[in-house]
């Protein structure tokens, strides 16, 4: 339930509140969407459907919070121009029937890394080794600023200026005890990378 809500209002993870049942309660939902529909339609379809099927009430309120700002650091930013798409048949996607939309599936490379296709947006976190990567295709700053905050926990402002899209491979190890979506992730290592807040460095002012 929680992730659908944060879906339908376009919501960082840490501006919800509710009790803990949001994380437990599951659903399964089958929908055909009209053709040309965009993010902001099918947010508005989504909410529809949670208030009228499901009786969901939502009310808004402002709180004091910690916020963190995504900034350009010294040296430019680190982010790589998309790389082209895959030639076809390559094995990036799996081609369904009835002219439904590909499947994107993940990848590994010669060393065995998780890989997405090149030339699709898309993005995904995986537990690797005792670490996490995060990895985008063609993602604008707001997926990257939203794949962040849904492991902070906390709400991050975009003042990059950034407003192309870009490919990018995190990899970091969280502080002992982190959990993500209820799940435990492997404590820090000293060969492993360093923690979110190494990766991405930080600053007070």
């Amino acid at each position: 339930m929680r992730t659908l809500i944060t879906l339908a209002w376009n919501l960082g993870p840490s501006a919800l509140s509710g009790p803990s049942s949001m994380n437990a309660a599951t659903y399964d939902i089958e929908a055909t969407l009209p053709p040309n529909t965009t993010k902001e339609d099918f947010r508005l379809m989504l909410q529809r459907l949670l208030v009228d099927r499901l009786g969901l009430v939502v009310h808004h309120e402002s709180r004091e919070q910690t916020v963190f700002d995504l900034v350009i650091a010294k040296g430019g930013p680190r982010l790589h121009d998309p790389a082209p798409a895959a030639p076809s048949g390559a094995g990036a996607e799996t081609q369904p029937p009835n002219g439904a939309r590909p499947v994107l599936r993940a990848t590994r490379d010669k060393d065995g890394n998780l890989q997405l296709p090149p030339g699709h947006p898309s993005a995904l976190w995986a537990q690797v080794g005792g670490g996490i990567r995060l990895m985008g295709r063609m993602q604008g700053m707001a997926d990257i600023v939203r794949m962040l905050e849904d492991q902070v926990q906390i709400p991050i402002f975009d003042k990059t200026g950034l407003a192309g899209t870009y490919d990018y491979t995190l990899d970091y190890t969280p502080d002992d005890g982190v959990t993500r979506n209820g799940v435990p992730v492997a404590a820090r290592e000293d060969t492993d990378p360093g923690g979110l807040f190494h990766a991405l460095p930080t600053s007070s002012d």
